[in-house]
């Protein structure tokens, strides 16, 4: 070992900065592209399955998906093309060609949570309907109803 080269095993400066550069690239990417996956997971599996799943992680060209049983990844399954169409539509640098599954609970998620916020916009023409009947629990409960349409 002594009668070896100590330039074959050096690395410039500049090489080094070069690769330490090319890995944080790569991460950030990932990042950005989980992160864009992730805030648009309701559109990419849908209302059911998005209650159901969750984006884990991106790893060479697989996304990893967490899922809460058995029963919904062979659902998920079944979408598979349809779901990787779905992400390729975000123009991610990644084209992803397989899903991988995971099973564990789900988190909270806060984008889910501001959709279920109270909307009332645009809908002055049926609370003005609503406010007209007179039985006060129907009218309560259309209230209610017309907050999640």
């Amino acid at each position: 070992m002594e009668n070896i080269d100590k330039k074959l095993f050096t690395i410039s400066e500049i090489d080094f900065s070069k690769l330490i550069k090319n890995i944080l690239e790569v991460d950030l990417i990932n990042e950005a592209e989980y992160l864009k996956i992730q805030n648009n997971w309701l559109e990419i599996v849908g209302p059911f399955y998005f209650d159901y799943s969750h984006p884990l992680k991106i790893e060479k060209k697989i996304l990893y998906v967490l899922v809460l049983n058995p029963a919904i990844k062979m659902e998920i399954l079944f979408l598979k093309d349809v779901i990787l169409k779905n992400l390729n539509k975000y123009k991610l640098q990644t084209e992803f060609k397989k899903l991988n599954f995971v099973f564990g609970k789900i988190p909270i998620r806060k984008n889910k949570l501001e959709k279920k916020k109270e909307n009332l916009e645009g809908k002055s023409e049926l609370l003005g309907l609503v406010s007209k009947i007179e039985d006060k629990s129907f009218q309560k409960k259309m209230f209610e109803l017309l907050k999640v349409i």
